[in-house]
């Protein structure tokens, strides 16, 4: 008796193997190529955009939003360094990057503060403003790297 217990355990074990291999091969994903930015979240066409427009790459333009802002607007209001947007565009003492951002793109401080495209277009604009100050050429602001100065 005990012979046919542990092949029915056997029995069991691969059958329960089985099934399982079988339900994580269905359910598996397939290896694909690195996914490419979502163009169609707003968001995401947005730094494109400005990537576009101003040459600052698409990166960097997200780590910043990323490191500025956790990639929250909260809603127009500031933060304690009185700072708006993804972007982080700050008008205190220290930092007028709102007004140097409303004075390169034409768009006004209330919506650079308030519109998340218009924030992320100004942030490109003051990133870029940084470059040609630092006298970056075109190659050179292709590479992220060059950007640390900026």
């Amino acid at each position: 008796m005990p012979l046919r217990t542990a092949a029915r355990s056997r029995a069991r074990a691969c059958a329960v193997a089985a099934l399982t291999a079988t339900a994580l091969l269905a359910t598996g994903h397939p290896a694909t190529a690195a996914p490419q930015a979502d163009t169609t979240d707003p968001m995401n066409r947005a730094f494109a955009e400005a990537a576009h427009e101003y040459g600052v790459p698409r990166d960097l333009l997200a780590a910043v939003g990323y490191g500025e802002s956790r990639l929250d607007g909260h809603a127009g209001t500031p933060s304690q360094a009185n700072g708006y947007g993804v972007m982080h565009l700050a008008s205190n003492p220290s930092n007028r990057s709102l007004e140097k951002a409303s004075e390169l793109t034409g768009e006004s401080t209330a919506r650079l503060r308030r519109d998340t495209t218009a924030n992320i277009l100004g942030g490109a604009a003051v990133l870029r403003d940084h470059a040609d100050a630092l006298g970056l050429d075109a190659a050179e602001r292709r590479d992220v790297n060059s950007w640390y100065p900026a």
